[in-house]
């Protein structure tokens, strides 16, 4: 596996959560910074395309990467894989984008209700 591409798409975006559900251990509803991507990989002799974000968790300076749907010929050994490959590809010039942005947009999140 090999990833033949990778370029970002927009800015960072910080998304805001108010600090009351900081406290619960839920990492998705901790204030983060995120930025989208797409990316080309070689699966063989196969090209094909895939996009996702990667997050930094301002509390612990955790940095995740996600990838929302499924790829073709991507199980979930090579999707490990293929996320230990984007992260190494995407981690430096990501912070270096997080820490050189002026402007940065944000998302505020209020309500967390379970949705019927």
């Amino acid at each position: 596996m090999n990833i033949s591409s990778f370029s970002f798409t927009g800015q960072p975006v910080y998304h805001v959560v108010p600090e009351i559900y900081e406290g619960l251990g839920l990492p998705e509803l901790s204030s983060h910074m995120e930025q989208n991507f797409t990316f080309t990989y070689m699966l063989g002799k196969k090209t094909a395309m895939g996009h996702g974000s990667i997050r930094l968790y301002k509390k612990n300076d955790h940095v995740k990467l996600d990838i929302p749907d499924g790829l073709p010929g991507i199980g979930p050994v090579r999707m490990k894989k293929l996320k230990e490959l984007l992260l190494e590809y995407a981690k430096i010039p990501f912070m270096e984008n997080v820490n050189s942005t002026s402007e940065q947009k944000r998302v505020y999140h209020v309500d967390f209700r379970h949705r019927k």
